[in-house]
């Protein structure tokens, strides 16, 4: 989910309220009681807390974990079909 939705700011908003409404989400929901949440807003806030975290988020996106990120996304086309079909399958139509 994007960060400014997370913790309900403008795309353009100021340092200062970026700083606000993250501490009033932690307020919100606390990190002994929601811990998960806690863990979306800590990144969320990583991602927009200064000009360069923005400048990056601007010019890259959203990181992805590697968790996230499947083999074939990585792999180009023919390396794409070929780990979906199998390596057999894949040079038979090779040969074709």
């Amino acid at each position: 989910m994007y960060p400014n939705k997370i913790l309900e700011i403008p795309e353009d908003a100021s340092q200062e309220e970026v700083r606000s409404a993250y501490i009033r989400k932690l307020r919100e929901y606390p990190p002994e009681k929601l811990p998960l949440k806690f863990n979306q807003l800590q990144e969320a806030y990583d991602l927009v807390k200064d000009e360069v975290s923005r400048a990056r988020l601007t010019i890259f996106g959203i990181p992805q974990k590697k968790s996230e990120i499947s083999l074939p996304e990585l792999l180009g086309d023919e390396k794409r079909m070929r780990n979906r079909i199998g390596i057999n399958k894949w040079l038979d139509l090779k040969k074709r």
